[in-house]
């Protein structure tokens, strides 16, 4: 039996936040499944916070 886990973390403070939460672990798990067996691949904060909308200058206009 093999494994591979995306993770993701972040503030939740609405269920849109959790469902960006959940896209970027999701995303993390399929670079996982692309590394190999038995993988945990963490999505790096950045695109947490894109997918949230914040880029480095905070909230951005779109």
């Amino acid at each position: 039996m093999t494994a591979s886990f995306g993770a993701a973390s972040g503030q939740l403070g609405s269920s849109e936040d959790a469902a960006d939460l959940l896209l970027a672990a999701d995303q993390a798990l399929y670079q996982a499944k692309h590394a190999g067996r038995n993988r945990v691949w963490p999505s790096p904060p950045e695109a947490v916070m894109r997918l949230a909308g914040w880029d480095r200058h905070g909230l951005s206009a779109s």
